[in-house]
């Protein structure tokens, strides 16, 4: 299932490939948002079709506050 191939990815390329998928639930973006991998998180917040809670923008926010590329991406969302 998606959410073992992100909690066993090692390649941020399969990790930022499931964040693009057409839709994602917001399990999955709780499984993206852990690998802490700026790209991958910004591949998310750029998807319409990612299911990303209150709570999970909250954090993001949060956490990449430094990161230009996701600030950027959650404006544009």
């Amino acid at each position: 299932d998606i959410l073992d191939i992100v909690r066993s990815a090692q390649k941020v390329t399969r990790m930022t490939a499931v964040a693009g998928r057409k839709q994602v639930s917001s399990r999955i973006t709780a499984a993206l948002m852990d690998t802490k991998e700026p790209d991958v998180v910004t591949q998310l917040v750029q998807n319409p079709g990612a299911d990303i809670t209150d709570t999970q923008l909250n954090r993001i926010m949060r956490e990449y506050a430094g990161s230009q590329n996701v600030l950027g991406a959650l404006v544009d969302r």
